[in-house]
């Protein structure tokens, strides 16, 4: 799964993700975490990996992808000057300007979790001419000065799996 680069911050950089997903169904597998968690280089959050998922690092942020690549998660920081506590509304919109570049990216209403706000999204994805729809949840935390941005975007044929996925990838994003 390809997460265009205009959808990420410039820090981010991360064209490399080229990968033309396949049309394999991934929403009849089963999702279960890893023993070990990611844990980011500089030293900021944790995030669980989930079973069979390669982790690549691209411009200092993780990408997590199905082997298939129909469901894919990313994790961005942002540092804030304090850790003064941000509400939910300042949050949301900490992560929709993460990720607004995007290629017809929207998003639905903010909703209040545990720890933070989730927010639906959905966009395109142009790889070698050809257009198709993505979609997925995004999950914004304050942890201290740093607020946490968890991206999950998956293809038609994995949005089974976004459900599954941040239920058990929530639980995991922590500060280290």
């Amino acid at each position: 799964l390809t997460i265009p680069i205009q959808s990420l911050p410039a820090q981010a950089q991360l064209s490399a993700l080229a990968a033309f997903p396949t049309t394999a169904d991934t929403s009849a597998h089963t999702l279960r975490l890893n023993q070990e968690p990611y844990k980011d280089l500089t030293k900021r959050f944790q995030v669980g990996i989930l079973e069979g998922y390669k982790v690549s690092t691209m411009g200092g942020f993780p990408l997590i992808e199905a082997p298939d690549g129909n469901l894919a998660y990313t994790v961005l920081v942002e540092q804030r000057a304090t850790d003064r506590p941000l509400s939910n509304p300042s949050l949301a919109q900490i992560a929709i300007e993460q990720f607004r570049r995007g290629e017809g990216f929207q998003t639905g209403n903010f909703q209040p979790v545990p720890g933070g706000v989730s927010l639906p999204w959905r966009g395109s994805l142009t790889l070698g001419g050809q257009t198709q729809p993505v979609s997925g949840v995004i999950l914004a935390r304050q942890l201290g000065k740093n607020v946490v941005v968890m991206l999950i975007c998956a293809t038609e044929s994995a949005q089974g799996d976004v459900k599954d996925a941040i239920a058990l990838l929530a639980n995991t994003l922590k500060p280290l």
